[in-house]
């Protein structure tokens, strides 16, 4: 049996669909991760604060245009704020890319999974490339990479190297 070190890139492209399949899920968490983390900072609860202190100051005015224009402004720094904590989210991915990502990978990567083993690191350029079927057993443990065609056929101490 040969043996090869180095580096390795793993190449999923059916794990890439699964994620597809689940990307609004996996960005609507990551979003509310993001707004609550935003919203238990100091300086953003010292805005919040703000604001409500200027709604209180709303309900004591008796100048219907001083209640207005508060009103407005109120309006316009929470839309500010609500922009700004937006601005943090992760973007939104139109559902024609994530349909024609599946696609791709269906029609051209069906049951691909690749490893690149990179064996030289000063020479990033050269790799070998595989493509591991059902079939395959592969095995990685730091800085070393071994695949064995039939693993009924060998012993795990023969697989292993």
């Amino acid at each position: 049996m040969r043996k090869a070190e180095g580096n390795i890139v793993l190449e999923d492209y059916e794990r890439i669909t699964r994620i597809a399949d689940n990307h609004e899920d996996i960005t609507g968490f990551i979003n509310q991760s993001i707004e609550s983390s935003l919203h238990e900072t100091p300086e953003l609860k010292e805005l919040l604060d703000k604001i409500d202190v200027m709604k209180n100051n709303i309900k004591t005015m008796k100048n219907g245009s001083q209640n207005n224009n508060a009103k407005n402004e109120i309006k316009v720094f929470e839309d500010t704020l609500r922009e700004l904590v937006e601005s943090k989210l992760i973007g939104k991915v139109d559902k024609w890319i994530i349909d024609g990502l599946k696609t791709w990978v269906r029609v051209f990567l069906p049951d691909v999974f690749n490893i690149r083993l990179y064996p030289f690191m000063d020479l990033l350029n050269f790799h070998v490339m595989s493509n591991v079927k059902e079939t395959f057993s592969w095995t990685i443990t730091p800085n070393q990479f071994t695949t064995c065609l039939d693993p009924n056929q060998l012993s795990k101490s023969q697989c292993l190297g």
